[in-house]
């Protein structure tokens, strides 16, 4: 029993692996997420194609649920893609999944995808890292499974310098603004949302975080979102 846990890349066709591309036209059943570009599956037209995707405040598939689903299918013995957008171990449960099929006797191979974590930023021409503007960056989730902020440790976080990167944060992006100049940020630093980058609707908001932290385009905001904070979200390259 084998299963690929494949990163599908953060949304461009193009932006996926030679091997990810391979594995998929290859497999007999695909179990695929949501916010991913599904022309990338187009090419095999003999897979079965399973959606465990998920989105936050409606009905899905539990996570344990999705677990003993792709055992079940890594039992019969067919080519198995678990295809997760982005990276599988970047914020995608990846791991969860490794562990569950390994203790149950499969065979996981991973293949890592471009995460948006740094993708999206260089889509509308921000370096996530700049000599002269930041020499770091930091990731985090701004969701969590108890759906709160209390795994980010704020009073760190607001003086660890560089680029700050929060994914998943379109419900929680006021709080977190709000957190860090509470926690002595300069209230004029910096910040954006990048929106659904590479889709359709994809767009950059440029502000302050002070700006941010008042709440004043929680109507424009849609998932995914990416809600980055330094000074490099003030590099324009694009002219976006």
């Amino acid at each position: 029993m084998k299963v690929y846990i494949v990163g599908a890349g953060p949304g461009d066709k193009d932006l996926i692996t030679i091997k990810a591309k391979r594995l998929i036209d290859e497999a007999d059943i695909i179990l695929y997420d949501k916010y991913m570009n599904e022309e990338i599956m187009n090419d095999n037209k003999n897979a079965e194609k399973i959606y465990v995707g998920k989105i936050a405040g409606e009905d899905y598939i539990s996570q344990d649920k999705i677990n003993e689903l792709i055992y079940k299918y890594a039992k019969t013995g067919k080519m198995i893609v678990r295809l997760k957008g982005g990276d599988p171990f970047v914020f995608g449960r990846g791991g969860e999944e490794a562990k569950f099929l390994t203790s149950h006797g499969v065979d996981v191979e991973i293949v890592p995808g471009i995460s948006s974590a740094t993708s999206a930023a260089s889509f509308f021409g921000i370096p996530i890292t700049h000599r002269e503007l930041a020499r770091s960056f930091s990731v985090f989730t701004a969701h969590s499974k108890d759906h709160n902020l209390d795994h980010l440790n704020f009073d760190a976080i607001s003086k660890i310098g560089g680029t700050l990167v929060f994914l998943m944060a379109r419900a929680n992006s006021t709080k977190i603004a709000m957190k860090l100049i509470e926690h002595g940020m300069d209230k004029n630093t910096p910040a954006c949302f990048i929106i659904d980058a590479y889709g359709e609707h994809a767009r950059i908001i440029r502000a302050k975080l002070c700006d941010i932290a008042c709440d004043i385009y929680k109507d424009e905001l849609i998932s995914p979102l990416i809600f980055l904070v330094g000074e490099v979200a003030d590099f324009n390259l694009l002219q976006n």
